[in-house]
């Protein structure tokens, strides 16, 4: 059978007492024997025994008497901290002075007791080494957040950007920037420590976007203890950089602290306007194409179609005799005239004739050539019997409603199709609504919805936006705005 755990040995307590007096040491270690610990002490009477003996090292406390032949108490305490800085240091004495008692308190002794009073000595023992554990755990303490701090600036160092650090002390007062790293330097043009000590430059430094600046944008987050995010330019003159600002808010007591980085997206950017560029240019191109093969299928495809069609009324009275050969015309007049129809559908979406008259009666006359081909409900209303537009965007805003009727037609199952035109002093609006299957968000990222994502960049090329929203089985709003010029 399993015997009975052993119990669990006290610690060992290395004590060194300064006392001249045999009588009086065995009585403190007589004292001392009464605490939680397995005692080990020795007695050394003068300073070449207590220098011997600190010599040896792994004392846990040292207890010394005032007064001793050749030696004092304040003198055997600076003789301990060279040796044991951190090793606690009782006086214990028959007779001491406020005054001298104050002098050893404020030299780093830890307690004084009195001999006539030794029942305070294990107490004492006891609150010296447990503060002694305190400091020992602070400097601790102190060293990981030391390491911790040159960890997170080395990191900081090497980060493509800004780290920072903002403070909102009180919650009715703004936030104030309390921490920024070396890349501010680069970045912003200025060191760290000269940016925190002016914090007006910083704001103007910052105060560069063509919206919200910065200030007011951490403002509103500090109002709603919401994170932060922010795009904008910052610097001045040549150096002004597109920046990316994010960051966090978190608690410290009753302050609220937001941790975020700065990055320099200024490449990006310049590689977005190149994208909006180059796009800008192809969809001019593609037009142009566009409008090159709606000329081809007007002129040359539809002039041999009419030459055709002459030759096919050339021959009917010649043929008049013969039955069959007048049912043979009948269908190749028939072909042709579908062929013409196909050629004027395919030239109008191609490059619309009627734009050059204006965007209103082109909507007009699409909505009905589409409610007359697909059989769907397609009404279209507006504001404005004439709108003068410029070309492209008088474009762009057909292209817009030539993708949403295709799109209700062939994805959305719709049977109905609203398209509203609605024209302000400065811009034009679209809504168009259908009664479809409907969008999931999903819909409107999803790789193939090339679509969706034309209309979006066609329009915010020039300037403009657009919203669409819908829900499965309820279906879909297209919002879209142009300014007029």
């Amino acid at each position: 059978m399993r015997g009975p755990a052993p119990k669990k040995l006290p610690a060992r307590l290395r004590v060194l007492v300064v006392e001249d007096s045999e009588d009086d040491f065995e009585l403190l270690r007589a004292f001392l024997a009464k605490g939680a610990w397995r005692l080990e002490a020795r007695r050394v009477e003068d300073a070449a025994g207590l220098r011997a003996a600190l010599a040896e090292g792994g004392w846990d406390v040292v207890i010394s008497d005032h007064n001793l032949p050749g030696l004092d108490s304040l003198a055997a305490l600076r003789m301990v901290r060279d040796s044991e800085p951190d090793a606690p240091f009782i006086i214990v004495s028959g007779r001491i002075g406020e005054d001298v008692a104050v002098d050893a308190m404020l030299s780093g002794a830890d307690d004084y007791v009195m001999k006539h009073n030794l029942a305070r000595l294990r107490p004492a023992v006891e609150r010296s080494l447990a503060a002694r554990e305190l400091r020992r755990q602070k400097l601790e303490a102190e060293a990981r957040e030391r390491e911790t701090e040159s960890r997170l600036k080395a990191i900081a160092a090497h980060l493509p950007g800004v780290v920072f650090q903002l403070r909102q002390a009180v919650p009715d007062e703004p936030p104030v920037f309390v921490y920024l790293s070396d890349g501010a330097r680069a970045l912003l043009g200025e060191a760290p420590a000269t940016l925190l000590a002016r914090p007006e430059r910083l704001a103007a430094l910052t105060a560069n976007a063509p919206g919200e600046s910065l200030a007011a944008h951490i403002a509103t987050a500090a109002r709603t203890g919401a994170p932060i995010a922010w795009e904008g330019r910052v610097g001045a003159g040549e150096a002004l950089r597109w920046v990316s600002v994010s960051a966090s808010p978190r608690t410290a007591g009753s302050a609220r602290l937001w941790d975020g980085i700065m990055v320099d997206i200024s490449a990006l950017k310049n590689a977005e306007a190149e994208l909006r560029r180059l796009g800008a240019e192809w969809e001019t191109r593609m037009e142009e194409e566009r409008a090159a093969i709606a000329r081809e299928l007007h002129d040359e495809v539809g002039g041999t179609l009419m030459a055709l069609k002459a030759d096919i009324d050339w021959l009917r009275p010649r043929a008049a005799d013969s039955a069959e050969i007048q049912a043979k015309i009948a269908d190749m007049a028939s072909l042709v005239d579908a062929l013409l129809a196909a050629a004027r559908r395919l030239s109008a979406a191609l490059r619309p004739e009627l734009l050059d008259l204006g965007i209103v009666g082109t909507l007009e006359a699409k909505c009905a050539e589409f409610a007359s081909r697909t059989g769907l409900g397609c009404r279209f209303r507006t504001n404005a019997e004439e709108l003068a537009l410029a070309p492209e965007r008088a474009l762009a805003l057909y292209r817009v409603v030539q993708e949403a009727l295709t799109n209700a037609a062939r994805h959305a199952g719709a049977t109905r199709v609203d398209v509203e035109l609605f024209a302000t002093a400065r811009e034009v609006t679209l809504e168009i609504r259908d009664d479809g299957c409907g969008l999931a968000p999903e819909d409107l990222v999803k790789p193939g919805s090339f679509g969706l994502r034309g209309m979006r960049e066609r329009l915010e090329r020039l300037g403009g936006w657009i919203e669409i929203t819908g829900a499965p089985g309820r279906g879909t709003t297209i919002m879209a705005g142009l300014r007029r010029a």
